[in-house]
């Protein structure tokens, strides 16, 4: 348990650690403050030498490592699953794999559109099915245990669960994605014409939410197993 506990609570605080850290000094260095609406994951990624940004870029793998070690030991009492052990071997093996693709994405620009769009597909469809094994795992209680017998706690979380999937499924469905690199008309005082990124820019926050997702299944993982 309590390398569960460990490694849960460990990725958490190294990721935000280490965002932190990473917004700091990409508004001194772009002198502009990055924003999880229109930023891409990878723009945190600087390909700079400065010691505090390296050391944020540490602190992030760091992160990911912990994540991973979580997904490969939760839960610890693998015997008292039941027939939920096949499932929750797949939960494992999905993590994993999602928290690799999260490190493709913050080094794949977007001047490698293809390989870029490729990774966002494969990431996006592994965090849902990920999301989906979690809140299914929740739900089987009422088909194995007598109606006193309920977790209400696995309910509480399977039904958080859902309404991530939900969440999900409008991002992955949303007409905008697939115009998703069309950038808005500025207007300067010269009556001249530059193009920026609107406000809210959906591949990049998309992609932002699939990640705080994989942290979100395996804090619901944890609460709902603990």
């Amino acid at each position: 348990m309590i390398i569960n506990v460990i490694s849960l609570f460990g990725s958490i605080i190294f990721l935000i650690i280490s965002l932190i850290s990473l917004l700091i000094y990409y508004k001194k260095e772009s002198n502009q403050k990055y924003s999880f609406k229109n930023c891409f994951p990878y723009e945190l990624n600087h390909k700079s030498n400065n010691n505090f940004i390296i050391i944020g870029k540490i602190i992030m793998i760091v992160s990911w490592l912990f994540l991973t070690i979580f997904y490969i030991v939760f839960p610890i009492h693998r015997d008292k699953l039941g027939n939920l052990q096949i499932l929750v071997s797949f939960t494992n093996v999905v993590g994993i794999i999602g928290i690799i693709l999260v490190a493709i994405i913050f080094i794949i620009d977007t001047k490698n559109v293809k390989k870029h769009l490729i990774i966002d597909v494969l990431f996006f469809t592994i965090t849902f099915v990920l999301t989906g094994s979690v809140s299914f795992m929740g739900f089987w209680t009422l088909l194995e245990s007598p109606s006193s017998d309920i977790d209400i706690k696995k309910i509480v979380c399977s039904s958080f669960a859902c309404l991530l999937l939900i969440l999900q499924i409008l991002l992955i469905f949303n007409p905008k994605l697939k115009n998703w690199h069309k950038l808005d008309k500025q207007y300067q005082d010269d009556q001249s014409v530059v193009y920026i990124r609107p406000k809210w820019f959906v591949l990049a926050y998309s992609e932002w939410s699939f990640i705080f997702s994989i942290y979100i299944d395996a804090i619901l993982l944890f609460v709902m197993f603990a």
